[in-house]
């Protein structure tokens, strides 16, 4: 069972202009908690010997490569911030995408709402299916109502038997197709541009390549809006 650590965000909201907002410490079934999102903090160090050390750091260059990508040459490391939507690890007893249940994601979106007022950030950008539909389910987003995002909400609703289990599994099949790279506003005007987990991203979008056109997109529009 994993420990409840708490994973920190990483970034300065006073300067960053890119938001990013991940998943939970503990994605998938593994025990280790960063102690920053996303490990971010390892690219500031040397490359480490010890191969799981090295893992931790090439996920967070992996991580920072992909945001850069995404936001083009004009958006440096400085620019970003980098938090997750629960920032506590989640246990369950099965294999499969943890479920953060709806009392935690509104307490994590709670946290996110007030570090944006601390701010002046250009652009959100919320990984994977859970963590848009947690953010459209809490009208995190001016248009959580459009019939678009009203069928992404009823097909990524998570399955009761498995919810049960601690594991998040949607009751439609690829639902984030038809919102992932798409911009909407986030309700204090700030742009919301849904993408792909990272992890997805560093192995070639292998869960669908549906997501190709949707992720050129998503670079496209991010671009568009820091450019102004």
């Amino acid at each position: 069972m994993a420990s409840h650590k708490q994973c920190k965000p990483y970034g300065n909201p006073a300067t960053a202009k890119v938001f990013v907002i991940g998943h939970d410490p503990t994605l998938q079934t593994s025990p280790t908690v960063a102690d920053y999102a996303f490990f971010i903090d390892y690219i500031m160090k040397p490359r480490p010997t010890l191969k799981a050390e090295r893992t931790k750091h090439d996920f967070a260059l992996g991580t920072y490569i992909y945001i850069k990508a995404l936001c083009g040459r004009s958006i440096s490391f400085e620019d970003m911030y980098f938090t997750n939507l629960c920032n506590r690890s989640l246990d369950h007893e099965n294999k499969g995408m943890i479920l953060i249940d709806k009392r935690i994601a509104g307490q994590g979106i709670q946290e996110i709402e007030a570090t944006l007022r601390e701010g002046s950030f250009q652009v959100i950008l919320p990984m994977s299916q859970q963590v848009s539909y947690h953010l459209a389910n809490c009208n995190f987003v001016k248009e959580a109502s459009s019939d678009r995002l009203v069928t992404f909400l009823k097909k990524s609703q998570p399955k009761p038997e498995q919810a049960k289990q601690g594991v998040y599994a949607p009751v439609g099949a690829e639902a984030f197709v038809d919102v992932c790279g798409n911009t909407y506003t986030h309700r204090g005007g700030v742009p919301v541009v849904p993408i792909l987990h990272v992890k997805q991203w560093l192995n070639g979008f292998t869960i669908s390549p549906k997501y190709f056109e949707p992720m050129s997109r998503a670079g496209k529009n991010v671009r568009r809006v820091l450019k102004g």
